[in-house]
């Protein structure tokens, strides 16, 4: 179907093309439409229209692409026609179909969207004000502004985006201008500024630059927008800046940016953030330097492990896991201790980490005859990584199947205290267990 698109257009080529489109195949349909739309112009467009009523959604779906490509009055009205219909499922493929079109097409679907726009009926969510956007036009982009600055947020931020995505450097324009507005919401301006995130227009990076450097809410929301798109060397030139900023949210938004492709500058920056009052800071400095990966941030990583405050290390020992090093390793469990909260954090990530022989060492510590070795124990009993103990994906799995969920509980024996229940409580016998079938079961 798709090659006969391109051989002359025979009697007999034909008769196969319109067989096919009237077997309403949506495998098939795609490409033989097209090829008959091809070759037939608007006579294609009377077998469209008997199959269309009786074809399935798709089958719907591809027709309308197939008239698409058919630039010509009657196609216009024909998908004019489809969506006015009110088929929410084909309306975006319509769309489409008449932004294919060319000028024509293109301005009855900006007329209308903004009608329905100005009657209330089109869709503040999905593609509806994307295609607007695209379409562009001083009026739609008047349209959207109004939205973008005068509508809740979830709304506004729709419309917004819409412009800044569009592709269409005239609504750029129109939405930056609207942000230099003086008169604008500081608040509103703020979340707009949002939308422009991973901007390729060089309007929008010059104003997201030459807002970036203001401290405050504003500047915070420039360089982080900044830091994708165009405008990511001049973001990292501000984020350096940043970084050793009086207002910790700038800090860390500073070494947020130079997280995505750290450098010495940034590992130099992110290590002495280690030491900032701010525990934010100080775990986007972590991620920093594991981001980086070279020796000198791993050591690093272990140094405030083995050095920091709590809440330090805490961060810190997560990371570690995710390192997998023989060192890290080593220092996690060296850190496995009852009376330090960092020591319920280094468990944690052993016991969840992939490294082969962990969890067998740990098993071996839990087995020890101390104070450490039962609290190891009792942490393995937790996790589920003690025969018997736990809810295994093996026991969640047969507890699922209600009709035998006595003799599956009676197997199980005297549970007592289950870890793996997240402290729900003790389970002793069956009866203390009640299952709703609705959400799975509930166990008391």
């Amino acid at each position: 179907a798709n090659a006969l698109q391109s051989v002359a257009p025979t009697e007999r080529v034909i008769d196969a093309l319109i067989r096919v489109v009237e077997a309403a195949d949506p495998n098939i349909l795609p490409y033989a439409a097209p090829a008959l739309a091809h070759h037939l112009g608007d006579e294609a467009l009377e077998v469209f229209a008997d199959l269309f009523e009786r074809c399935s959604s798709m089958c719907q779906m591809g027709l309308m692409s197939a008239i698409g490509s058919i630039h010509t009055p009657a196609a216009t009205q024909m998908l004019m026609g489809a969506l006015q219909g009110g088929n929410t499922m084909l309306r975006p493929t319509v769309l489409m179909a008449l932004e294919s079109q060319g000028p024509r097409g293109r301005a009855a679907a900006r007329s209308h969207l903004l009608e329905s726009l100005e009657a209330g009926t089109l869709p503040m969510f999905g593609q509806d004000l994307y295609t607007l956007a695209r379409l562009g036009g001083d009026e739609a982009h008047g349209a959207l502004l109004a939205i973008a600055t005068g509508e809740p947020w979830g709304t506004a931020m729709n419309a917004a985006s819409a412009m800044a995505s569009s592709g269409n450097e005239e609504a750029m324009e129109a939405l930056v201008d609207a942000l230099r507005d003086p008169d604008l919401d500081p608040a509103r301006r703020t979340e707009l500024m949002g939308s422009l995130s991973g901007a390729q227009s060089p309007a929008a990076v010059a104003y997201l630059v030459e807002v970036a450097g203001q401290e405050g809410p504003e500047g915070l929301q420039a360089m982080q927008s900044l830091g994708f798109g165009l405008g990511a060397r001049q973001a990292r030139e501000l984020a350096a800046g940043a970084a050793t900023s009086e207002d910790p949210e700038r800090r860390a938004a500073g070494l947020q940016i130079l997280l995505q492709n750290p450098d010495a500058e940034s590992v130099a920056l992110a290590t002495s953030a280690l030491d900032d009052e701010d525990p934010t800071v100080q775990a986007t400095a972590i991620n920093l330097l594991e981001q980086a990966g070279t020796p000198e941030a791993r050591e690093q990583i272990l140094e405030a492990f083995r050095n920091g405050d709590d809440e330090l290390r805490s961060n810190a020992a997560y990371t570690l896991g995710r390192m997998g090093t023989p060192e890290a390793t080593d220092a996690l469990f060296g850190a496995l201790d009852p009376e330090d909260g960092v020591g319920y954090a280094a468990f944690s990530t052993l016991a969840s980490a992939q490294t082969p022989g962990v969890v067998e060492r740990l098993r071996a510590l839990g087995d020890e005859d101390s104070d450490l070795g039962a609290w190891v124990h009792e942490r393995m009993v937790e996790h589920g990584l003690v025969e018997g103990t736990g809810m295994g994906m093996d026991l969640m799995n047969q507890l699922y199947d209600f009709e035998n969920l006595g003799e599956v509980l009676e197997g199980f024996g005297d549970i007592g205290d289950i870890g793996g229940l997240g402290g729900m409580g003790e389970l002793d016998d069956a009866d203390d267990v009640h299952v709703t079938s609705e959400w799975g079961p509930m166990i008391y």
